[in-house]
């Protein structure tokens, strides 16, 4: 069964949106899709107003995950948002190289940084919308990098 990990910062906005955007797509009986925040607390709800702006079934269910070993080791595909969480990553666990890519580069023709918007500056509206738009379309490419890796001896 393929396993897919969404991370982000702190686990509130944008990899528990793009998990539960990801978990609607697939089939739950044979997909894993989980999410962590690189920096996160344990326990913390998503951002106010997430689950009713996502319009995702569940979400007011999510609390925040802080990412462990045991996560990147299961992990057939790994999604981040910022080049510098795929890069520390990378450095820290090199064996996560080849599992690791920017959520943008499963559909955009230029891979970008996905904003935080708890650093300001984004409209978390706004923001949900292109994250979603993203999962949508990335989707064909999300399935054939998680299904080829699971298929791969680490």
């Amino acid at each position: 069964m393929p396993n897919i990990l969404v991370l982000c910062h702190a686990n509130q906005f944008r990899s528990p949106l793009s998990e539960y955007a990801l978990r609607v797509r697939l089939d739950a009986a044979e997909w894993q899709v989980a999410s962590a925040g690189v920096w996160a607390e344990n326990g913390l709800p998503a951002v106010r107003g997430l689950p009713e702006w996502s319009g995702l079934p569940d979400m007011a269910r999510h609390r925040s995950r802080a990412l462990d070993f045991s996560m990147l080791e299961a992990a057939d595909l790994i999604l981040v948002m910022e080049r510098g969480q795929r890069e520390a990553l990378q450095v820290e666990f090199p064996q996560t190289t080849g599992r690791i890519y920017l959520l943008s580069e499963m559909s955009a023709p230029v891979a970008y940084d996905i904003p935080d918007p708890a650093l300001g500056g984004e409209n978390p509206k706004k923001l949900i919308q292109e994250i979603l738009g993203l999962v949508e379309k990335g989707l064909p490419r999300i399935v054939a990098l998680a299904e080829a890796n699971a298929r791969t001896p680490r």
